[in-house]
């Protein structure tokens, strides 16, 4: 039985003999209403066995040929965000080597699991790197179960790297800043890019494609970004500023233009990134921390987090959150701030002068003729 919740109401599937059977029920979709719809999915299924009904046909296709469509699809998607469709292009040229020449139909669950485990094992793929391969597959089944390739999203029933295990942020200390830009300094490129990101905040796809146009001397224009709160205006810090105004000298459209392709600016520096990190234990950490380190020590110089959200290009506080990671040390300043504050408002509170003198005696008491107090 294969049921799914769709529109607020039940759904079921199910194949036989290559023909696919998909029917949305009238059944609301609660736990009560499940056996029912069960009930309705077994007497459809038994009445197509038997030829009382017709089935439709998934047309069988290759899953290398399919993912081929897809890609070109998900570029003309994506045209907007090219760090997604590139994302796509790179896990479906993983899963087409994977699965190969199969049809897309005979791929399930077992097959999934099979590929979670080739990748971990063999390729020796990071967690997070799994989980965009599961992400980009699943949204390929989804791709074809609109194109009528495939009946069922098989991935959807596999177990995904939690965010746990996927996202590792590494907010950089002093030490380990020192240490990278020192290596760093062997690639320009690298450099310019990396301090830039720590120094303002940006996305690196967004300081690599920048254009000379953006640069006014003092702030930089964002164009190009992953939402609309991504194109914002920002003002340069001063050595933001100096590494600018020299990439400006070089008089070309892009100030970051690619060694490699004329009239393309820069794309990759992941390369360089792993040269400086390499055999060095604590430089453990990926070329997008270096947003996560400037977010963190933002937050913990006093930006309010409205005001770093713009700074970021987020358009939600929910999202600020997840880019600032508070270190010990902030903590215990923050702590240390919090305990004078409560003390200087406890001396606000004390007494500033000497009670007076005649009201401090004790009342003066007459005893009556029977010796009580009146």
């Amino acid at each position: 039985m294969s049921l799914r919740q769709k529109n607020g109401r039940w759904e079921y599937r199910f194949l036989v003999s290559g023909h696919r059977v998909t029917k949305l029920t009238d059944l609301a979709a609660t736990e009560p209403n499940r056996s029912a719809a069960e009930r309705l999915e077994k007497k459809h299924r038994d009445s197509v066995l038997k030829g009382e009904q017709p089935a439709k046909r998934v047309a069988s296709r290759a899953f290398n040929r399919a993912a081929e469509e897809f890609v070109e699809h998900a570029t003309v998607q994506y045209q907007e965000h090219p760090n997604s469709a590139r994302r796509i292009k790179t896990s479906m040229s993983v899963c087409k080597s994977y699965f190969g020449a199969r049809s897309i139909e005979s791929v399930r669950v077992p097959d999934i699991e099979r590929f979670k485990v080739n990748r971990l094992t063999v390729h020796r793929v990071k967690p997070i790197t799994l989980r965009h391969d599961l992400d980009n597959l699943s949204l390929f089944f989804k791709w074809a179960k609109r194109m009528e390739l495939a009946t069922i999203n098989p991935v959807m029933e596999v177990e995904r790297p939690s965010d746990k295990d996927a996202v590792r942020i590494h907010p950089l200390t002093p030490a380990e800043e020192f240490m990278y830009f020192e290596r760093a300094a062997a690639y320009p490129n690298l450099a310019d890019v990396a301090r830039i990101m720590l120094e303002q905040g940006c996305r690196p796809e967004e300081v690599m494609s920048l254009e000379r146009e953006n640069f006014d001397g003092e702030r930089v224009k964002i164009t190009h970004g992953k939402t609309p709160s991504a194109k914002r205006t920002l003002k340069l810090t001063d050595v933001s500023r100096m590494i600018l105004e020299r990439r400006a000298a070089l008089r070309s459209k892009w100030l970051f233009p690619s060694p490699r392709v004329a009239g393309n600016h820069l794309s990759k520096l992941n390369g360089s990134h792993d040269k400086v990190c390499a055999k060095k234990p604590e430089l453990n950490f990926v070329l997008y921390d270096l947003r996560h380190t400037f977010a963190t020590r933002a937050a913990a110089d006093g930006m309010d987090l409205a005001a770093l959200a713009a700074v970021l290009g987020h358009a939600s506080l929910r999202m600020v959150m997840k880019y600032v990671h508070p270190q010990q040390e902030h903590l215990d300043a923050s702590m240390d701030r919090l305990q004078a504050l409560r003390q200087m408002r406890q001396a606000q509170l004390r007494p500033t002068t000497e009670p007076n003198q005649a009201q401090s005696e004790p009342i003066q008491t007459r005893r009556s003729q029977s010796g009580g107090i009146q």
